[in-house]
């Protein structure tokens, strides 16, 4: 029952009295539910009211509005607003994410830069220093022989350190 049923049915009819089922046993004593089964079968079939939608409108499944306010339309909007509220947070964290992937990218890019850098300076004095001792000995590294080796050893970026 929901609190705006007053005192209908779980449907929001009033429940016919001797529909089938009604006093089945369930809750009822014996005596009871044999009696209202026994006046069941004895009533006339067209004697029975037939669960009818209340006249405003306002009833669960109600047929006097098929998209109007009732509790079927209420979960609709709300399943459609909860659909709208996720789609909207998961944009926001794919943003954040993309953001977060573009600043470490940056960061990797920049050291990497900086590691070459630093790679290249600590081997081109390694060369110069080399050849400033080698200077005039025989099988000893020249100034053309050491640029040589500079620029065949040199770290670039998509090569390797």
């Amino acid at each position: 029952m929901t609190m705006f049923s007053f005192n209908m049915g779980d449907n929001g009819y009033a429940p016919a009295p001797y529909g089938p089922g009604y006093l089945s046993g369930i809750g009822a004593s014996q005596p009871v539910a044999a009696a209202a089964q026994a006046q069941a079968q004895s009533a006339p079939a067209t004697l029975a009211p037939a669960a009818v939608a209340p006249p405003n409108g306002f009833g669960m499944n109600s047929a006097a509005t098929p998209f109007g306010f009732n509790l079927g339309t209420g979960q609709l909007l709300l399943g459609g607003l909860q659909a709208i509220s996720n789609f909207m947070a998961a944009r926001d964290q794919n943003r954040l994410a993309r953001q977060q992937f573009n600043y470490t990218r940056e960061v990797t890019d920049t050291n990497l830069a900086n590691q070459i850098r630093s790679y290249n300076t600590r081997l081109e004095d390694r060369v110069r220093t080399r050849t400033a001792m080698e200077r005039g000995q025989e099988g000893g590294m020249t100034e053309a022989s050491g640029a040589e080796y500079m620029e065949r050893n040199r770290a670039r970026r998509g090569g390797t350190l």
